[in-house]
């Protein structure tokens, strides 16, 4: 290993382990690194027309020319340590490294439930100095570790990470038509618990008197293995997770029906289901963790009976809508409505039309897209526009394919920020640097 890449290494851990674990200092604001962002996110599949990379978003209102921002392997990686460099024109933008072998990328099993580096990091590098470093790494535990910082505040006052159609999964890349337009996530629901988010999209129905998760009409994975992560995660962490049933696509015809699917989430989840009888949406971290019951279960059906422990409905925000700019304007929009609890359902419908003829381009051999492709190509600017321009109202915000973006970054740091000090200066300078317009993403 090179002198450099020890330099990288060791500084990365300092600040990993010793920045005070969700505080801020209050710098001087006229400081260039002040706001500094990095965010780092990938995809690991080359099927689908979606290559393996790492992308770095970055953020710094203080950028000089003659900046440069670093990619960089950890000696914890099991392949060959490199730097890569890009050199910033903008202070915003995102900038893939392509051809990046990230299928190795895993925590260590022993240690799943602390936060990892998973291999790579990249620095914000001026004269030769790393000013800023981030690395792409889990987060098991975020809640827990700011307790200090979160507990007088409630899921209504904090963003909150979380991921649409979460049952909707495949560990590998989608092979059939079917497949590519229902698939929503990369990764189990205990994986996307270990990578930070705490907000569960699930659709339930039964056949063949078995209950499952439903995409649309299509089966997707048993619900046994979600309630099995869930579980597993609650018995091994102090985090606080929402899972939202809604819409019961199949063997959910009488009211009889909902009663014994309740009765059956209550006898599997009950050491860890806290009832409304004990809290609500407006609990502090606190009250929650002092019951020791921190797993919240959001019925929305008109059914909804308070008595069996379930909470009521949350607000889903959902655009149905088909291209970015639409769905900038309807985020806009969904953060704009102080609606609570609410979710802001952040990303890209494909309507039956659409996905007819995409089916026959790629019958044909022509250029087509699938709900991957949509979600890996919309992940850079929803980490923007959620760091830049929403991250005063938003509350819980819900993604496909969790780790193509840096929503659960954007929410550790705001969350960081809202609760310091220094907040009023961060939000003043953001708002001095509006620029509004999209920033152009670069291959590196």
């Amino acid at each position: 290993m090179t002198k450099f890449s020890l330099l990288i290494l060791l500084t990365w851990n300092f600040i990993l382990f010793h920045s005070g674990k969700g505080q801020h200092d209050c710098q001087d604001v006229s400081d260039d690194f002040f706001a500094a962002q990095i965010i780092l996110s990938f995809a690991s599949w080359d099927h689908n027309d979606v290559k393996e990379y790492i992308a770095i978003y970055y953020y710094n209102p203080g950028f000089k020319p003659g900046d440069k921002i670093g990619l960089h392997v950890n000696d914890t990686a099991r392949i060959q340590p490199f730097t890569k460099y890009y050199y910033p024109s903008t202070m915003n933008g995102f900038v893939y490294f392509t051809d990046v072998d990230t299928s190795l990328l895993t925590y260590e099993s022993q240690s799943i439930y602390q936060q990892q580096c998973l291999g790579y990091s990249a620095s914000w590098i001026r004269n030769g100095t790393i000013r800023k470093t981030s690395c792409l790494s889990t987060h098991p535990d975020w809640m827990h570790q700011r307790r200090a910082l979160l507990e007088t505040e409630s899921f209504l006052s904090i963003l909150i990470p979380g991921t649409h159609n979460s049952g909707s999964y495949l560990k590998r890349p989608p092979e059939t038509l079917i497949e590519k337009f229902t698939a929503t996530q990369d990764g189990s629901i205990l994986n996307q618990l270990i990578m930070g988010a705490r907000y569960f999209d699930l659709r339930p129905g039964k056949q063949d008197n078995k209950y499952w998760i439903f995409h649309g009409d299509y089966l997707m994975t048993p619900l046994q293995q979600t309630i099995d992560d869930v579980i597993q995660f609650m018995n091994n962490t102090q985090e606080i997770v929402c899972l939202h049933f809604k819409e019961f696509p199949h063997g959910f015809e009488t009211s009889k029906d909902h009663l014994k699917f309740i009765r059956y989430l209550r006898k599997q989840f009950e050491p860890h289901l806290l009832s409304t009888k004990s809290a609500s949406w407006a609990s502090t971290f606190k009250r929650i963790w002092n019951y020791n019951r921190r797993l919240i279960i959001s019925y929305d059906h008109h059914i909804y009976p308070p008595i069996y422990k379930m909470w009521p409905p949350i607000t889903q925000m959902w655009g149905n809508v088909q291209s970015i700019d639409e769905l900038r304007s309807y985020l806009a929009l969904a953060e704009s409505k102080l609606v609570y609890p609410r979710a802001s359902m952040a990303e890209l419908t494909m309507d039956v039309h659409g996905v007819v003829t995409h089916a026959v381009a790629e019958a044909f051999g022509l250029d087509h897209t699938s709900l991957r492709k949509m979600g890996s190509s919309i992940g850079p600017y929803i980490t923007q526009w959620y760091n830049e321009f929403f991250y005063h109202n938003a509350s819980i915000v819900a993604v496909d394919y969790l780790n193509a973006t840096g929503i659960v970054e954007v929410a550790l740091e705001w969350n960081d920020r809202k609760f310091s000090p220094c907040y009023d200066s961060y939000v003043n300078l953001m708002e001095q640097n509006d620029i509004k317009n999209k920033f152009t993403i670069i291959s590196g």
